[in-house]
């Protein structure tokens, strides 16, 4: 399973890029909600946590990408983020990775 969710979240984030006609949007990273990110279509999500994936990494400095530990940190702000709907994103990822 956490390979399969791994490979949909990076190919999400691939097609999301390459595929012609997709709509433009701006989505500020501070402020959506983990409501507003459970609710959002599969490939957003996808697009939205490597987001996150990268600019965490980049503030540790660092240029590694563990899919491991992506999926495992994944499948936690899933589950922080249905218990807490109205928390922000980036809140509940510095709540759990402190």
């Amino acid at each position: 399973m956490r390979k399969a969710f791994t490979a949909a979240v990076l190919a999400a984030g691939l097609a999301t890029a390459a595929a012609p006609g997709v709509r433009a949007e701006v989505i500020n990273m501070a402020t959506i909600t983990c409501k507003e990110l459970l609710d959002g279509k599969e490939e957003d999500i996808g697009t939205i946590l490597m987001w996150l994936h990268g600019f965490y990494a980049g503030r540790a400095n660092t240029t590694t990408l563990d899919t491991d530990a992506l999926t495992t940190d994944s499948e936690k702000i899933g589950q922080y983020c249905a218990q807490n709907p109205t928390v922000t994103v980036m809140q509940a990822i510095e709540r759990l990775f402190r």
